[in-house]
């Protein structure tokens, strides 16, 4: 590998600093979401060269925004790679914090989705309600940074692999260290009800910052 320096040259010190961003890369569109709410109040996007080698911010736009009085009020971030689902759109997870007195920094981290418009990746066509994880267990409230819950990779789940719970919205515990939080959400596109097909990703993620968990997520289309 060849390290090709900063994506955003700085010409003042902390302007555009983010550690959070993932690209939306597919043979029609080529965009980094970026941001933490360190700088600017949301998740931006820039469009990159075909190269991928140079990025150009999109200004005045803004694809995520905290939400007052919400699960995700206090900041959002940018999660791991969208990827697509077969009906065209994108899954994209995002990471979000909400106050919480008490604990380090006044927050508490959960991670949520969006899906993007296929055509238009720039469009919000559905943002969840709810976070898809909650700091539950021990080894994610508490650690490093206690109740942290904070999603930075995304693979499809083979369909050899047998994902299926007795209850969509269980945590299945294999032994005393390892857990598996399976989530269905439905209604994305259609209801399982009326035919929808469905599609599994496995989620890794950071819990209090000092451990690497995984969960299963089956989005219905």
């Amino acid at each position: 590998w060849k390290r090709r320096g900063a994506l955003f040259p700085d010409p003042t010190p902390g302007f555009q600093f983010t550690k959070s961003c993932a690209l939306l890369h597919d043979d029609k569109f080529s965009l980094l979401i970026f941001g933490d709410c360190s700088v600017v109040n949301g998740l931006q996007v820039a469009r990159a060269s075909p190269d991928l080698l140079s990025y150009s911010v999109i200004e005045n736009f803004l694809l995520i925004e905290p939400r007052a009085n919400s699960w995700d009020s206090g900041l959002v971030e940018s999660g791991p790679p969208p990827l697509k689902l077969p009906d065209g759109n994108w899954f994209f997870i995002y990471n979000a914090a909400q106050k919480l007195y008490g604990v380090p920094n006044n927050l508490l981290y959960n991670p949520g989705y969006v899906i993007l418009n296929g055509s238009n990746p720039m469009q919000v066509l559905q943002r969840s309600d709810k976070p898809l994880l909650m700091p539950t267990y021990e080894f994610q409230t508490s650690g490093l940074t206690p109740y942290v819950v904070f999603v930075e990779g995304m693979v499809p789940v083979p369909t050899t692999t047998d994902t299926r719970s007795k209850s969509s919205s269980s945590s299945s515990k294999s032994n005393d260290n390892h857990h598996i939080d399976k989530i269905v959400l439905k209604g994305v596109s259609k209801d399982r009800e009326s035919g929808a097909q469905q599609v599994s990703f496995f989620l890794y993620y950071g819990a209090a910052d000092s451990s690497v968990g995984v969960a299963i997520v089956t989005v219905s289309y």
